[in-house]
């Protein structure tokens, strides 16, 4: 074995199970200075979506060959209806693997003209924009939720896996929600804002 060629092959880190059991998905968070003061934009999810009527953040599949940061950007461009040279990419936040099969990169973006912001209405029921501020200064609700493991029915148990009698693990997962006027902001949305958060806290003062 050439272990040269091994360690190059190591050095390239991804996520196991990236594109077998678990899916790739890009968002934004896309950012608009209005007057000095920074927001985040958010979209209601369309009626004809799934989670309709959900606070989220623009984004969605990575199609096969796509790099997460076009994903990202394509996502967004296609719900608001704006030019890619109406955004600034400033970086990508932390990496989100969920229960639910899901990976999630988020990029943070500048939109660059308000103005020329809309959205779709096959895919998003309105538009709003939040101070980076408010998330600051109001910490989130969280509340805990069990997650169970259960083995499906075309489990190998003619393998001689002690499935019936295993001790499957269970955990506990925080799901984070923030009230902000009418809108309730929670679950996946929620986390990545949260941590987004915490990465520029320090910052506060330039919000």
């Amino acid at each position: 074995m050439d272990l040269e060629k091994l360690k190059k092959r190591l050095n390239n880190i991804g996520i196991v199970g990236e594109g077998l059991d678990l899916k790739s998905f890009a968002v934004t968070i896309p950012l608009v200075e209005e007057k000095g003061q920074w927001k985040i934009l958010f979209q209601v999810r369309g009626k004809n979506l799934s989670q309709a009527g959900e606070v989220s953040l623009p984004g969605g599949r990575i199609e096969k060959g796509e790099k997460r940061k076009d994903a990202a950007i394509r996502e967004t461009c296609e719900e608001l209806l704006i030019n890619p040279s109406n955004i600034e990419l400033i970086g990508q936040s932390d990496i989100l693997v969920t229960q639910y099969g899901k990976i999630i990169y988020p990029f943070v973006i500048k939109l660059l003209d308000k103005n020329k912001i809309g959205f779709s209405k096959d895919e998003v029921e309105e538009i709003f924009y939040v101070p980076i501020k408010f998330f600051i200064e109001n910490e989130p609700k969280v509340m805990t939720v069990r997650v169970k493991t259960e083995p499906l029915e075309d489990f190998p148990y003619k393998l001689n896996v002690p499935a019936s009698e295993y001790n499957w693990q269970e955990g506990r997962l925080n799901v984070y929600f923030y009230k902000y006027q009418d809108y309730i902001i929670w679950g996946l949305t929620a986390k990545i804002i949260y941590n987004f958060i915490q990465k520029i806290k320090d910052l506060g003062s330039e919000f």
